[in-house]
């Protein structure tokens, strides 16, 4: 194509220059956004088929050709769903050898994983396209319905364990059992097994990221790494699968991630056209790579260039780390990038990273809020944190993650449980912030220190109380309530009302009527919109939260023309005529004595003609 730039043949780097082996130009397909091409690189020791090998999957076939013969044809090409409408096409694959011999696994589009013996496909009559499978995990859907996009052998396990990785955002964990056996294809129908075969999957962790695009596990095996469709990229703990840090893409989702030989550094690609290079000491981004012209797809460390040096000078000792990393992206460019991370004071010092997290410091959020509390910074703490942090301690404190969402800035989700049984999930954020500090008999110091800027608080459940419970705090008591009015759910508003509360409005029946009829309750029923201007925690056992409630439209004869008449007999707009109205719900723990112990429960419902000044301080 006229003025499009030729493919190098060869390139030049610090430690020599490289030149292309061999080239492929026939039997191409045309490309395909979700149907990218993935390498895994296999070795066979023993029999005729001993050598290495590279296992790859083009449109909807699996190819294996020797490594050293890439200039011709593959050995052999499989395809595993020849029918019309192909939905099985492979998208991932993983290689590692295994007494048993089954040591390939297959992960495909329509959600399914096979496992394969590498050895059996090589040793198929020549020209055969079928493949040889030992067992079919989650077929026909049964367990994940979305697409595989990585499939992972479990380290430590001696190829008895391996994980498939989906689009929905869960990671299913698999192990192999007498039932499979490398003989024929079959189906491994997990839903029968029994416990002396083992049943499959036999743990799952399930991430709400909008799904996983790639994982990579830690050299040591310690630690997973997971790419995700909302642009997050985490670090799980393995084989808990608790989440122990992470990062955010500068835009779009992550595809790709990979480890540094040292499991120092995690590098991803995504639809950023960025290469990102996070700390795992440090716990935030070191480095982005800016060269390519479209989404990242791969990236991977070298392992033959990751090396360290030591240099000193007067009154320093200087430590250099180098990398190299590799990247392609879907404009086809490869880009090789050289990484060096030098360690020492004077050197960061000289460079301007003075505010840097260094290798061996770590965020305290203890010494955060003691100094926002000597006056340093005026933290924001909602209701959440003043409960459980302020008014009293919590008795269970548990971390969830941990990122650095830029170099300054500092999120941290911890999972919360008060004496009372009260469940939530504080996020504490801080800030890299420059300070005063006086010193004796001299002129103030400027120095920067993370600040914590605010606590946030959120119910630790995704359901609604549907009765008192001790682990629902009061926030989620209102929107349950809240909830019910909306549709017209009576008995189960009556259901968090507080003893006195019922005795007053009580029974049920009563209660309804009330809500039905009295005007000053009946627009709550079959609301519009409800929406929490302020909440208030005055004391340890009382909160407040005021809502603004906008009813919903009347009906009346004239609703077909979008009018309504009024008591004086004007016309308008119904739309316009519905007023928002505010109404303050005051809520009380229960006493330990009481049949309700520590349940959140509402003691008034109070119409209100505007907003009390408290609130709006």
């Amino acid at each position: 194509m006229a003025g499009h730039p030729a493919v190098k043949s060869q390139f030049k780097t610090a430690e020599g220059r490289y030149a292309l082996h061999s080239e492929k130009t026939i039997g191409l397909v045309p490309f395909a956004m979700r149907r990218t091409t993935r390498l895994t690189i296999a070795t066979l020791h023993g029999g005729d088929e001993e050598g290495m090998y590279m296992v790859y999957n083009v449109g909807d076939y699996l190819h294996v050709a020797p490594f050293d013969a890439t200039d011709k044809d593959p050995v052999c090409s499989l395809i595993f769903n020849p029918s019309a409408v192909r939905d099985g096409h492979p998208s991932c694959h993983a290689y590692y050898p295994t007494k048993d011999g089954l040591d390939l696994l297959v992960g495909f589009a329509n959600g399914e994983i096979a496992l394969m013996s590498l050895r059996a496909q090589l040793q198929a009559p020549p020209g055969n396209t079928r493949p040889i499978i030992a067992a079919t995990l989650n077929a026909d859907q049964m367990h994940d319905s979305s697409r595989c996009n990585a499939v992972l052998w479990a380290p430590r396990s001696n190829g008895s364990q391996f994980l498939a990785c989906h689009a929905s955002g869960s990671i299913l964990v698999y192990k192999k059992n007498p039932g499979m056996t490398g003989e024929g294809s079959g189906k491994l129908l997990s839903h029968l097994s029994s416990k002396s075969t083992g049943s499959n999957p036999s743990s799952t962790i399930s991430l709400a990221c909008g799904g996983i695009n790639d994982a990579a596990f830690c050299p040591d095996g310690g630690r997973l790494a997971v790419a995700c469709r909302d642009g997050s990229v985490r670090l799980l703990e393995w084989p808990s699968g608790a989440c122990l840090g992470g990062y955010q893409s500068y835009y779009g989702a992550a595809l790709c991630v990979c480890w540094s030989p040292d499991a120092a550094l995690l590098a991803s690609g995504g639809e950023d056209d960025l290469v990102t290079v996070y700390s795992v000491a440090d716990r935030q981004v070191v480095a982005f790579g800016e060269g390519h012209a479209s989404w990242v797809s791969r990236v991977a460390f070298d392992p033959w260039l990751c090396t360290t040096s030591s240099s000193s000078g007067p009154g320093c000792q200087v430590q250099e780390r180098f990398y190299r990393l590799g990247s392609v992206g879907q404009d086809t460019n490869l880009c090789l990038w050289d990484l060096v991370i030098e360690e020492d004071p004077a050197v960061n010092a000289a460079t301007g990273q003075t505010g840097g997290l260094k290798s061996t410091e770590q965020v305290h959020f203890e010494d955060i809020v003691r100094a926002s509390s000597d006056g340093v910074g005026t933290p924001f703490l909602d209701t959440y944190s003043l409960r459980n942090l302020v008014m009293a301690a919590p008795s269970s404190v548990q971390l969830l993650s941990a990122m650095h969402i830029s170099p300054e800035k500092y999120l941290q989700r911890c999972a919360i449980v008060a004496p009372s049984g009260e469940e939530c999930v504080l996020t504490f954020s801080a800030a890299l912030q420059e300070v005063q500090e006086c010193q004796y008999r001299g002129p103030p110091l400027l120095s920067k220190k993370w600040m914590l800027q605010g606590v946030s608080g959120e119910c630790n459940s995704d359901e609604l109380p549907s009765h008192p419970s001790p682990s629902f705090p009061p926030e989620a008591v209102v929107e349950a309530q809240l909830a019910a009015l909306r549709e017209g759910r009576v008995a189960s508003v009556f259901a968090h009302a507080s003893p006195e509360n019922k005795a007053s409005t009580g029974p049920v029946e009563k209660f309804a009527a009330m809500l039905n009829t009295n005007p000053l309750y009946s627009p709550l029923m079959r609301h519009a919109t409800a929406e929490t201007v302020q909440r208030l925690q005055p004391s340890e056992t009382t909160y407040m939260e005021v809502i603004r409630i906008t009813p919903a439209a009347p009906q009346t004869d004239g609703a077909a023309s979008g009018t309504s008449s009024n008591a004086s007999g004007k016309r308008g707009s119904s739309k316009q005529q519905q007023q928002a109205l505010i109404f303050m719900w005051i809520l009380s723990r229960q006493s330990e004595n009481s049949a309700w112990s520590n349940c959140w429960m509402t003691d008034a419902v109070r119409p209100m003609s505007s907003i009390p000044a408290e609130f709006t301080r």
